[in-house]
This record gives structure tokens, sequence and C-alpha cells, in this order.
């Protein structure tokens, strides 16, 4: 297990000032870790931000409000919200193709298969990788989704819950938290569960036993990511990245 007792901060970026201006831009929120890169959504600014680990900014890709983004081999996946597009870009931001999806918030891949959430709708989407649909699984307010390539995890913020779903989006079981989650992360086998009011994050492992919780001066933590040394967070109301040392 990886524990968050004795995480030390090792840096910050703030993607669209150099000092912290809390509740004015509400910008940040997806992030991805691929390749010795991170991928960063400003969302009012509507690009994504591609930077190297220690936050040197490398180039930017125009993208219509990026809230959700997963990088999967050549290919960037952006989950466009208020514009209700899916997108798939190269790399470098050429656009490969789109697809209407009502409000896509969260976005994850797994052997060949895409999926997505229609926060409005409440679904948990399977899509094939052309973007086409297989199967859907309905939920009150499903917010944020990863895989660890046995089952699909889905942050349902209405609910306070983590719904564990099979890869073909059947039911399996659900873990109950007393805090509102907008995303989930797997680090090691464990689910790393930001919660998003009270500047904490939480993990939990399969069998929903809480292991350990780190607390820290976030503002509204949107999103996590880590590239197996540190982990990276995200808030909404700084606009800031956070680098942590494990």
């Amino acid at each position: 297990m990886l524990a968050l007792v004795g995480w030390v901060k090792e840096d910050s970026l703030y993607i669209n000032s150099e000092e912290m201006i809390v509740g004015m831009e509400n910008s940040a929120y997806g992030i991805d870790y691929h390749k010795g890169k991170l991928y960063i959504g400003d969302f009012r600014h509507k690009k994504v931000i591609i930077t190297d680990t220690d936050f040197n900014r490398l180039y930017e890709i125009s993208v219509d409000f990026p809230h959700g983004i997963c990088v999967e081999g050549e290919f960037i996946y952006v989950a466009n919200y208020h514009g209700s597009k899916f997108v798939k870009l190269s790399l470098q931001g050429e656009e490969i193709w789109s697809k209407d999806i009502p409000n896509c918030v969260s976005v994850d891949i797994y052997n060949n298969y895409i999926y997505i959430i229609d926060y409005v709708d409440g679904k948990t989407m399977k899509l094939d990788m052309d973007g086409n649909f297989i199967s859907s699984y309905t939920s009150t307010k499903p917010h944020g989704l990863i895989t660890d390539g046995k089952y699909v995890y889905v942050a349902d913020k209405k609910e306070n819950s983590i719904i564990i779903l099979t890869l073909d989006l059947e039911y399996v079981k659900h873990i109950q938290l007393d805090f509102m989650p907008l995303s989930i992360r797997i680090i090691e086998g464990d689910l790393f569960i930001p919660d998003y009011r009270w500047s904490k994050i939480y993990t939990f492992n399969f069998e929903g036993e809480m292991l350990n919780v780190f607390e820290e001066t976030f503002y509204n933590i949107t999103n996590l990511t880590s590239d197996g040394e540190y982990i990276y967070t995200v808030e909404e109301k700084t606009n800031r990245v956070t680098k942590y040392r494990r």
C-alpha cells in the first residue's frame, strides 16, 4: 500500500497565473500521465497543457472544455462537458474524430474499449474504439471513473459512493462513502478518492475498508494521477497542479 502519511510537496503549477487566486478561474479539471508527460485540462481557456513531470511547459492543444482526459497509445481522448462532444486527438492535437455524447465528463480506456460518463443522464457507457455505443449502466450522478482491467469503478457524487461494475457494466457492489467523490484513481491496487469539499484524499481497498487519509490545503480537488513515483493533484478553485513525493 502507498501510504499518504508523510507525502512531501515537491512543486506546484498554476495553469493560468504565477499566483494563487482562490475562486477566480475554476479552470483545472482533468489530468493524465503518459510516457513522461502530464496532460492537464484547462477548462475555461479551452486547451490541454502538456508539461514534463517538473511542470516545464512543452506545448498546448486547443480543445473545447476539456473536462475528462485519457491518453492511450498515440492519442488523447477528451470529454467535452459543455459542448457535449467526445473527441479523439493525435498527441499533436489533430482531431481524428468526434462523437456527440451529451454532458460527458470522464473517460478511461482498457483492452480496446472506451468507458465514458454522461453526467446529466446518469449513464456510464461502454464504446468501441471508434466511439460506437455498446452498453450502459445508469446511476444517479456518476462523475468520475477508472478501470483496473477487472472492474470499472464509478464515482457517483449524488449517492456519495463508488459503484463497482464488470467490464460489461453489470453491477457488482458499491462502497458507501461519507463524502462527495468527483473522481477516482487506482494506484498500486488501492482506490484513491479525493474529497472535493473537505480537502482530503482517502484510500480504500476493494472490500471498502478505508486504509488512509491525506489532509492538505486543497481547494476543491477534482482529480489526481500518478507516474508510479509521484502523485499529481488538480484543484479547481486555484488552477493548481501539485506534485507530491511518496
